[in-house]
């Protein structure tokens, strides 16, 4: 099977997650930062560019499964801050829907994991 989606390069490649027969990590192209979704049962790709509104600068991200959904845990770096976004419809950017913000937290320096309703830090402290 070949693939043929112009990506640059794969990201982050801890960060990925499998919800429902489909595969979802975050690869870079034309200098944008996407989520890429691949459909294991019709080998169908689905690339969805990531909610970075208000992120311009450090940033860090996750791909988890958030109470059912495919969600992104974008972490703004300087700010101290996460957003947690889900995503309503493969390939749709504007299907993101922006679920809650946290921060600042000086004590937290990125989200590891969601389990059910609740994100989770590196120092197992629970965020919301």
């Amino acid at each position: 099977m070949i693939l043929t989606c112009q990506l640059d390069r794969l990201l982050a490649a801890d960060s990925d997650a499998y919800l429902n027969g489909i595969c979802h990590w975050c690869a870079e192209a034309n200098s944008n930062v996407n989520l890429v979704s691949f459909d294991l049962s019709n080998e169908v790709y689905f690339v969805t560019p990531l909610p970075l509104e208000g992120m311009y600068d450090d940033f860090g991200y996750s791909v988890q499964v958030l109470n059912g959904s495919v969600a992104v845990i974008l972490n703004h770096v300087k700010a101290m801050s996460f957003h947690v976004s889900i995503l309503g419809v493969l390939g749709v950017k504007e299907s993101w829907v922006r679920l809650f913000n946290v921060g600042p937290l000086a004590c937290i320096q990125h989200p590891i994991g969601a389990w059910k309703e609740a994100i989770y830090s590196s120092e197992h402290q629970m965020i919301n």
